[in-house]
């Protein structure tokens, strides 16, 4: 939780200063034992160069990351703003908080072949909040409610709402001050003191019971 709050503010630091981050990925991502954050691959970012007038675009991306509405544009002649990156900081949260799963992972129950990730997120399928019927989250996937309140609504907004509004959805500065508060509301189990949750009940515990 505290390595995702850093994430996120190290996500608005680039978006204050004017940066996009574009090839926004877990690769590009380098976290320390004490939770520090640290982006590289910084020859990727967008840069706009105000004394000569110029934008150097950022022209790739890794398509699991990359929002619905920028499927097939020609990232190389793209202005990107900040709001795309939002979706690629949503999707990175997700998965950390998640065991490494991505939010648009999921069981489809169609007849036909299941659409690949990327074709899922140009068509807003989000697994966890799917009312079609076609999708649902993976078997041994946490469930969504063991997120804190305020993360569920977050995601809700960058994935759901986000999908036809693109600025709708959080910036990095509302998913670092979720997080903080999200911290510490954590509660410590009784059983196991290496488990943390939110809620009523340990969700880690459960968990083993249905692993074992």
């Amino acid at each position: 939780v505290r390595c995702a709050r850093n994430l996120a503010a190290a996500f608005w630091r680039a978006h204050a200063l004017g940066y996009a981050i574009g090839d926004a990925n877990e690769s590009n991502v380098f976290t320390a034992g004490d939770a520090r954050v640290t982006l590289i691959d910084a020859d990727s970012w967008q840069v706009k160069d105000l004394v000569r007038r110029r934008t150097y675009h950022s022209a790739v991306a890794k398509l699991d990351f990359l929002p619905a509405e920028l499927q097939k544009r020609h990232l190389d002649r793209l202005d990107r703003k900040p709001w795309h990156d939002n979706f690629a900081l949503a999707v990175l949260l997700f998965k950390l908080l998640n065991e490494g799963t991505h939010p648009f992972d999921g069981i489809y129950h169609g007849h036909d072949v299941a659409p690949e990730l990327h074709e899922r997120i140009a068509a807003g399928v989000f697994p966890y909040q799917a009312k079609s019927g076609r999708w649902s989250p993976r078997k041994f996937a946490l469930p969504f409610e063991a997120l804190h309140p305020r993360l569920q609504e977050l995601f809700i907004r960058a994935f759901v709402a986000g999908h036809g509004q693109p600025q709708a959805r959080p910036d990095a500065c509302a998913w670092q001050q979720a997080l903080t508060a999200a911290e510490a509301d954590l509660q410590r189990c009784r059983t196991n003191p290496l488990h943390w949750f939110w809620g009523s009940h340990c969700v880690w515990c459960e968990r083993q019971k249905l692993l074992s």
